[in-house]
């Protein structure tokens, strides 16, 4: 943690000299700098904490598909989640996740338009004679 006082004012969770970071607003600012959706109040932070928790807890197929929640009563459980604020966390969970699996699907549709534009001849073939 920086200590109070030295706090850089153009770091985009930058509140006052004399005030701690505002990480909200920092991930906020995160966000939409990487294109995910500007959820993060108090109870999205909760969410967004514990999605980053469970990022090895992902199913895969071909790709990865994303969280496995499965694994989520336990986890609720360990962390002692009131059973009445599971259904608006787990809400927000999903939320996340397809956010995050959306913009990863759009990345790789993305690069693979890249990778075939950049494959192709001179002639649109896509065979590429290895010379350069």
């Amino acid at each position: 943690m920086i200590p109070i006082g030295q706090q850089n004012a153009t770091h985009p969770g930058f509140v006052a000299k004399d005030r701690a970071y505002d990480c909200l607003k920092c991930m906020n600012h995160s966000a939409r700098e990487r294109g995910y959706p500007e959820m993060l109040d108090s109870e999205g932070l909760e969410a967004w904490n514990l999605y980053l928790m469970l990022q090895d807890q992902q199913r895969i197929g071909m790709d990865v598909i994303g969280l496995d929640y499965n694994c989520l009563p336990g986890v609720f459980d360990i962390l002692g989640i009131p059973t009445r604020e599971r259904m608006g966390l787990f809400e927000r969970l999903v939320m996340i996740n397809r956010a995050i699996q959306d913009r990863n699907a759009k990345k790789r549709e993305q690069q693979a338009l890249r990778d075939k534009a950049r494959n192709q001849g001179p002639g649109g073939s896509g065979f590429r004679s290895g010379v350069a």
